[in-house]
C-alpha cells in the first residue's frame, strides 16, 4: 500500500504540506494568543476583532502556504489553493462549533483567506534559495 506512495510524485508534497499546515496553525493559535493579551488590557469594538481575526487568519494562510511551497520547490499555486481550501474549512469548522457563524462576511473572509494561500504559495516557488558554500 505505502510503495505506490513512495514511488509517486505526491510524497515531494505530502510532507512539506503538513509541516507548512502546522507552522500556519501554530502561527495563528500565537497570534490569536497575543490578541488575548491585548484585549485584557484594551476595549476593542467587535468590527476591529473581526478584521484582526480576518488578517491573523489570512497571515496563517499564507505562512501555511508559503512554507509548503518553499519545501516542495513545485506546484506554488496548487500548493496554495490546498493550503488555502484547509485553513478556509477549518475555519469554518471552528466558526459552525462556536458560535454558528455563516452568511455573506463569512464567504468574504475566505476568499480572502484564498487569495493570501494563493500569493504565498506563489512567492514560496518563486523564492531564490541561498547557494551554500
Amino acid at each position: 500500500m505505502f510503495e505506490s506512495l513512495r514511488k509517486s510524485k505526491m510524497r515531494f508534497v505530502l510532507g512539506p504540506f503538513c509541516l507548512g499546515i502546522l507552522c500556519g496553525t501554530g502561527t495563528v493559535l500565537l497570534l490569536m494568543l497575543v490578541l488575548a493579551l491585548v484585549m485584557n488590557f484594551v476595549d476593542l469594538p467587535p468590527t476591529a476583532l473581526s478584521v484582526i481575526g480576518t488578517v491573523i487568519l489570512a497571515a496563517g494562510g499564507f505562512l501555511a502556504a508559503f512554507v509548503t511551497a518553499l519545501i516542495a520547490r513545485r506546484m506554488g499555486l496548487v500548493i496554495g489553493v490546498i493550503c488555502g481550501a484547509v485553513f478556509a474549512g477549518m475555519s469554518l469548522l471552528a466558526g459552525r462549533l462556536v458560535s454558528g457563524v455563516s452568511g455573506t462576511p463569512l464567504w468574504g473572509r475566505l476568499l480572502i483567506l484564498l487569495a493570501a494561500a494563493i500569493v504565498g504559495g506563489i512567492l514560496g516557488v518563486n523564492k531564490k534559495q541561498r547557494k551554500r558554500r
